[in-house]
């Protein structure tokens, strides 16, 4: 059994730099990474609406 795992993360992110969201990535199987363009570490303060938009979709393999 998988458990779907959704990343997002902020391009602009300074305290946890977007390598982070790719170390990240390549150690959680299954795991989707999303990137919000212009977003920093808050992205629910940064870019409210694409962050609930990225939270409400399906994922690809659920």
């Amino acid at each position: 059994m998988s458990i779907p795992v959704r990343i997002v993360w902020g391009r602009e992110d300074r305290i946890l730099p977007p390598e982070y969201a790719e170390w990240l990535h390549e150690r959680v199987p299954h795991a989707e990474l999303h990137w919000i363009e212009a977003a920093g570490h808050l992205l629910q303060e940064d870019a409210p609406g694409q962050l609930l938009a990225c939270l409400t979709s399906g994922f690809a393999s659920a």
